[in-house]
């Protein structure tokens, strides 16, 4: 997709706003909040299937995943947080 880098942010922002409800529906029954920290790159990654017969996972791969964990991992001091890096910024 020619807009991949617009179409994260915006979903980052609908999770985020979906977040927001269901925090408020739930907490009064639970007790507890859920957060969350969305980091966003781009970059070329390995995509696809990944195990074995008895174990197989869906998953991404590569550097820009990695960069990307990170990025979420920066905003653990900032619950429901996007933080997005500079390739998906320009």
């Amino acid at each position: 997709q020619i807009d991949n880098e617009k179409n994260a942010v915006f979903c980052a922002l609908s999770m985020l706003k979906k977040l927001k409800k269901f925090n408020e529906d739930f907490f009064e029954r639970t007790g507890y909040r859920t957060t969350l920290n969305i980091g966003i790159n781009s970059g070329e990654a390995v995509i696809g299937n990944i195990g074995s017969d008895q174990y197989i996972s869906y998953t991404a791969i590569g550097n820009a995943v990695n960069i990307a964990s990170r990025i979420s991992d920066l905003g653990k001091e900032m619950p429901n947080s996007i933080l997005i890096s500079d390739s998906v910024y320009n």
